[in-house]
C-alpha cells in the first residue's frame, strides 16, 4: 500500500495507469498533471508512527486497531529507497484519534475583521460561549466561558491559547454589541493575560461590526481576528490562514473523533 500511495503522488497525477491495486486506493480522480514534489509530508497518526521500527510483532501492529503502525513503518522505509524524500509532518493531529474531520471555508471581507500581523493561526482550540438573550447576563456568561476555556487550554503553547466561539443570543443590537465588546475585552484580559492575539468566532453575521467595536477598546494591546457565520463545537480546533485575496482568508475547523477500547477507556 505504501508503494502504491507513493506512486500516486510522484507520478504527476496521471490517473488510470497504476494498475488495479493503486486505482482502488483513489477516492476521486486526480487533478490532472502535477509537477514532481520536492518532498512528501505524512501527517496525522500515521506520520507520528513513522519513527517506529519496521520489525513489528502482530501485537504492535494491532495496537490501535488498524494498520497505522505498519503503514507508518513502511512509509519511513520509502524515504531511503526513492528520490523524493518522505518525512513526518511537523504539525498534525496525532494518533490519539482514529479520524479527524475537517471543514474548510473561505471567509470574505464582509464577514470578518483581522489584523494581518496575527495571521496565520494554527491548531487553536475552541471554547464555546452560549450568549444569553438578556443583556444583563452577558458578563456572567462570557466570564464563565473564558474561565472554562482558560482552564482547559490556558497552559498550551498557542497564541492565542484559545478561540472563543460566540453562539446564540438572538438579534444583536448596536447597544448589545457594544456591551459584548466591552465584556469580551475585560474578561479576556483576565483569562489570558499573556496572550497577544484575540480570536473570536461568531455564529451570527456580526464579526465586522464586533471587530470594529473590539479594536476601539483594545487600543493596540492585542491583535484581533474576528470571523463569523461559522459553527464550532467543544473540542474543535481552528486554523485561520493568510489572505488568499485582498479580503478573503481560508478557515479550517477540525473535529477530532476519539476511538474507545472495549473497556471504555479512550485510546491514547
Amino acid at each position: 500500500m505504501a508503494e502504491h500511495l507513493y506512486s500516486c503522488v510522484v507520478s504527476g497525477g496521471q490517473a488510470g495507469g497504476y494498475g488495479l491495486e493503486t486505482d482502488a486506493l483513489l477516492v476521486a480522480p486526480l487533478a490532472g498533471e502535477l509537477p514532481l514534489p520536492d518532498e512528501i509530508l505524512i501527517s496525522g497518526g500515521v506520520g507520528a508512527l513513522m519513527d517506529v521500527s519496521a520489525s513489528l510483532t502482530m501485537e504492535e501492529i494491532a495496537k490501535y486497531g488498524d494498520i497505522g503502525p505498519e503503514l507508518g513503518a513502511q512509509l519511513a522505509q520509502l524515504a531511503t529507497r526513492h528520490e523524493v524524500p518522505v518525512r513526518q509532518a511537523e504539525e498534525a493531529a496525532r494518533a490519539t484519534v482514529i479520524g479527524a474531520g475537517t471543514h474548510m471555508t473561505e471567509v470574505s471581507g464582509a464577514t470578518l475583521y483581522y489584523d494581518l500581523e496575527a495571521l496565520p493561526l494554527r491548531n487553536i482550540p475552541v471554547g464555546i460561549c452560549r450568549l444569553p438573550p438578556a443583556d444583563d447576563k452577558l458578563e456572567q456568561a462570557v466570564r464563565a466561558s473564558m474561565k472554562l476555556a482558560a482552564g482547559l487550554y490556558g497552559s498550551g503553547m498557542t497564541d492565542p491559547p484559545f478561540a472563543l466561539a460566540l453562539q446564540g443570543g438572538g438579534v444583536c443590537s448596536y447597544i448589545r454589541l457594544q456591551k459584548l465588546a466591552e465584556v469580551l475585552c475585560a474578561e479576556y484580559a483576565a483569562a489570558a493575560p499573556g496572550a497577544s492575539v484575540l480570536l473570536v468566532i461568531c455564529q451570527n453575521d456580526m464579526a465586522k461590526a464586533l471587530g470594529h467595536a473590539l479594536v476601539k477598546r483594545l487600543r493596540g494591546k492585542l491583535r484581533l481576528v474576528c470571523v463569523d457565520q461559522l459553527n464550532a463545537a467543544d473540542g474543535d480546533y481552528v486554523d485561520v490562514g493568510l489572505p488568499i485575496k485582498e479580503d478573503m482568508v481560508p478557515v479550517i475547523m477540525k473535529t477530532l473523533v476519539f476511538h474507545r477500547r472495549e473497556s471504555g477507556e479512550e485510546q491514547a
